[in-house]
């Protein structure tokens, strides 16, 4: 038997209206005659979002909305009222996000990242700042001037270290670690310093162990006073040095640009191999 999706009714789900919400209506439009429910995204999209269409894990129900099970219970509602659904994916498109897993993964690994190739992204960029790196065309202004005015910091948050643009926040990689570590003017050292420093190290091209390494820092930061205090001075002195901030930030696997500079950057891509997004 094939199924005829007659007398459809859009449902937007978001943190106002959730499965719990619709569940509660369902009688309601199966008296008004609704046969089809057509369901806006139900994956979880960027923290608020009241729509569903920027995606950032197109696996998951977003939490936001309710659970897997509740879905199910709809699932079992409707069929026994010999009610459809149709489910909107968003296919075509992806939220560009920190809060997108595979994004935060590419940003944090570059060219390293499993999800490297999950996105049409110009690694062989013509311009030398931008060759093997992800563009971000994020900053009010050019990268100079924002670090100049104090609107880019790295800082420390929620046991990893991130570049920090007013509410945005981007993942530093793994030689930000080690070049944060060891930015210090004091003559004051931490227990443990050269062993840290050591496992940076050795660590650099395993990523299971690098892992592990920025755990126990982690750990040690979290629980050594002394050690806390040697970071957080690290932290200051670059932070007051715009010297300092553009090497640090010279050394991720992105780069974020002034967002008008983005088109003619696209451009000069485009002219020389291809149409890849930088």
């Amino acid at each position: 038997m094939i199924y005829n999706p007659v007398s459809t009714y859009r449902i937007q789900f978001s943190s106002d209206f959730t499965f719990k919400d619709f569940g509660m209506i369902i009688p309601y439009l199966h008296r008004l005659g609704v046969k089809t429910i057509y369901a806006s995204p139900v994956t979880v999209a960027v923290p608020g979002s009241t729509h569903g269409y920027d995606v950032t894990d197109p696996l998951n129900i977003n939490p936001d909305i309710g659970t897997l099970e509740e879905l199910r219970r709809i699932h079992q509602k409707l069929k026994s009222l010999g009610m459809g659904w149709i489910q909107d994916i968003v296919p075509n498109h992806m939220a560009f996000s920190v809060h997108n897993p595979w994004i935060r993964d590419i940003l944090e690994k570059g060219k390293g990242s499993e999800y490297s190739d999950y996105f049409d992204i110009n690694w062989n960029h013509p311009d030398e700042m931008l060759n093997g790196k992800l563009m971000l065309p994020v900053l009010g202004k050019h990268l100079e001037e924002s670090i100049d005015n104090g609107e880019i910091k790295v800082v420390w948050n929620n046991r990893i270290f991130v570049l920090k643009y007013y509410e945005s926040e981007f993942p530093l990689n793994y030689d930000s670690w080690l070049f944060i570590l060891n930015k210090n003017n004091s003559n004051v050292f931490p227990d443990d310093l050269a062993m840290l420093t050591g496992l940076f190290n050795k660590a650099e091209n395993n990523a299971e162990t690098g892992n592990k390494v920025k755990e126990l820092f982690s750990d040690k930061y979290v629980s050594d006073k002394n050690f806390r205090d040697y970071i957080n001075e690290n932290l200051r002195v670059i932070n007051s040095n715009g010297n300092f901030l553009n090497e640090l930030i010279r050394l991720q696997h992105y780069a974020p640009v002034y967002w008008k500079e983005s088109e003619r950057k696209r451009r000069v891509s485009r002219a020389s191999d291809g149409f890849g997004i930088s």
